[in-house]
């Protein structure tokens, strides 16, 4: 697994990697130790980085391509393609009200905004002195734009003015991937450092580390109840943990024992 994000009811995760293609696992039937076939959507690229709009309708995906790809998810169709670099891994966010996606990549200093269902620039991009963009989070109200850098910091954006706010250290290594829980009070983060970090996001302060993977954690996703916490790392492994009891993990499931996804090894 590269990528995963789940859809708002919760009941369903997408999942994406090296195999170039877009799963989608109904979470009743993994939770319950059951074993069903994906959904599937094939890319024309591996894929690495997954963003679902907030409204559900429309999944954008990109990998080792210079292009970004959206998809319809409603009428099951590819909504545009668009190249927005020369070369890297765009990062994806859509905004909170679906309207536009923000990308940004590991070598350019600039987060742009487009429309994804044209595959058109949509407004000025957001300029910044550091490059290596390895996320992108909107915070659940849609005002704050955080980015995840290949350093270990983020910098943090107001999205409707298009200012930049202020950039925090927050891993040793590379962030990977950031999400918010439902309330906005909680930030997670997983990096190349292999750890998960739980941050509160009216102080700024570290709420508590989560250990246990081997290699570095490459996705993550809360559930919404802000309860749980799934993670997915380069160590093969899937594993869900309790954030207000984060020091196990609920479940360590190695992707080998699998019969297709690393997703259908998550157990109660």
């Amino acid at each position: 697994i590269r990528a995963m994000v789940r859809t708002l009811d919760g009941k369903t995760l997408i999942t994406a990697g090296l195999d170039s293609t877009v799963k989608f696992w109904d979470i009743a039937t993994l939770v319950s130790g059951g074993q069903a076939e994906p959904t599937q959507i094939k890319s024309d690229y591996m894929i690495l980085k997954l963003s679902l709009s907030a409204d559900g309708k429309t999944l954008a995906w990109s990998g080792n391509s210079e292009f970004v790809t959206t998809w319809d998810l409603v009428a099951n169709r590819r909504l545009s393609q668009f190249k927005c670099m020369d070369h890297g891994t765009a990062s994806l966010a859509f905004t909170v009200d679906s309207r536009f996606l923000v990308t940004g990549d590991s070598h350019s200093s600039t987060l742009n905004v487009w429309d994804p269902r044209t595959g058109s620039l949509a407004g000025p991009p957001l300029s910044m002195k550091m490059k290596g963009v390895e996320c992108l989070s909107f915070s659940p109200d849609g005002t704050s734009l955080l980015a995840g850098h290949r350093d270990g910091s983020i910098t943090l954006w107001d999205f409707p003015s298009r200012e930049f706010r202020s950039a925090l250290a927050f891993h040793s290594n590379a962030i990977t991937s950031l999400c918010f829980s439902r309330d906005g009070r909680t930030l997670a983060s997983g990096s190349r450092d292999n750890m998960i970090r739980l941050w509160d996001v009216p102080t700024s302060e570290l709420k508590t580390t989560l250990k246990g993977h081997s290699g570095n954690v490459l996705a993550i996703e809360f559930s919404p109840d802000g309860r749980t916490l799934a993670s997915g790392s380069i160590d093969q492994t899937a594993r869900l943990w309790r954030s207000d009891d984060p020091v196990v993990p609920l479940t360590d499931s190695p992707e080998p024992n699998l019969p297709a996804s690393p997703t259908t090894g998550i157990a109660p």
